[in-house]
């Protein structure tokens, strides 16, 4: 106390009390039991006369720990060789770095534990560590020890992200399912970002989503492809990866159907012209041209190696002579082959003069592939010399 009593005045007396405390007040024997109060008592009394005052009185102080704060725990990634790394935000406020001693990791293979102490780190600003060597899917959280030998509660716990990829559809879909690492996510985090690794070596985010199950169809003729999940934290500027997995996947998807939009007769040199629409199919390479033959049979006659060119004449064509009939097909990188569009054939047009009847016969074949509701006229020209 300063001043130490007994202290003298006058009129009033005063003094302050400075109290250091240390570990061993948070408990003391008190009979039978234990406690982390202590009271106080003052004795002030004057020599007034006739009659001296005299008054008694008490203060209680409590002896408590200062507050431990679990880091936040934020990322939980599985490294290509099979570790885990956690990453995590140091626990606020920042002044709990006075009273730190370490922080404990703990680990379990199930989510209902028992979790078990598998190290320690003494560094308040170190933010991650590296589980060496666990067995596959497993759980973490971190609690803080402080002054005193006092524990933090345990951060959230996380789980590992662990991928499955499946191949569906003879090996031309892969279809990938993973789970969060804690129910629910944060505010923090919100997609989940797909990588595939395709050539070897080359690792590719190819799209993102919110859920926990995606499909990716293969255009790759005939490869192992490997994938991989990973969920950022934009709070602490991690990311949570899953473990890396893939199959033997093949595209043996066809292009879908597709149509041949126009099959024209050019006036000048009697050649058949043909159009049709881009194809919208990613791998898709070139089109065959066919031609039906007499007996039925669609004969290919050349194929645009172009992808983006959408019309062909046919140098070797006779539709002055005669209706043809042409359909068209796609190939993708894979040589799969789309099925045969529906036919479209040129109309052959004919004209006979009857000189006795002063008459001219026109006639022309049908329209065949086009469809008859959107057909709404046929517009007919005709010049002639006298």
């Amino acid at each position: 106390m300063t001043p130490a009593p007994p202290i003298k005045n006058l009129l009033f007396v005063s003094t302050t009390l400075n109290w250091q405390t240390s570990c061993d007040h948070l408990s003391y024997a008190l009979g039978c039991s234990q406690s982390n109060t202590y009271t106080f008592i003052l004795k002030a009394y004057d020599n007034y006369c006739p009659a001296p005052a005299t008054r008694f009185a008490a203060f209680v102080v409590t002896v408590l720990p200062g507050p431990e704060v679990a880091p936040e725990l934020k990322c939980l990634s599985t490294l290509p060789n099979g570790d885990h790394q956690l990453e995590w935000i140091p626990p606020a406020p920042a002044d709990t770095g006075i009273n730190f001693d370490l922080y404990y990791i703990y680990h379990s293979p199930t989510p209902g534990g028992p979790f078990t102490l598998i190290d320690s780190v003494m560094d308040y600003s170190t933010t991650q560590y590296t589980h060496s060597g666990p067995d596959g899917k497993s759980f973490y959280y971190i609690m803080t020890k402080g002054g005193c030998d006092y524990l933090s509660p345990p951060s959230d716990t996380l789980e590992t992200i662990e991928l499955s990829v499946q191949a569906l559809s003879g090996g031309s879909v892969a279809q990938l399912d993973g789970n969060a690492p804690i129910t629910p996510l944060p505010n923090s985090v919100g997609l989940y970002y797909i990588y595939r690794e395709f050539p070897t070596g080359v690792w590719t985010v190819i799209d993102s989503t919110t859920l926990l199950t995606y499909n990716d169809t293969i255009t790759i003729c005939s490869s192992t492809i490997d994938y991989q999940i990973g969920l950022e934290d934009t709070v602490a500027n991690c990311i949570s990866y899953s473990n890396i997995a893939g199959d033997l996947f093949a595209d043996i998807i066809a292009p879908p159907l597709g149509s041949m939009d126009s099959a024209s007769v050019d006036p000048a040199t009697g050649l058949a012209v043909l159009g049709w629409p881009v194809s919208n199919t990613p791998d898709a390479v070139s089109y065959i041209i066919y031609l039906l033959d007499p007996s039925g049979a669609w004969n290919p006659i050349d194929t645009i190696f172009d992808i983006n060119t959408t019309n062909y004449i046919n140098s070797g064509s006779t539709a002055d002579q005669g209706f043809e009939q042409y359909a068209v097909a796609t190939l993708d990188s894979c040589d799969n082959r789309s099925p045969i569009s529906p036919l479209h054939r040129t109309v052959f047009f004919e004209a006979q003069i009857d000189l006795c009847l002063q008459e001219v016969a026109l006639s022309w074949s049908s329209f065949n592939s086009i469809e008859l509701s959107i057909l709404k006229m046929v517009e007919l020209k005709i010049s002639w010399q006298v």
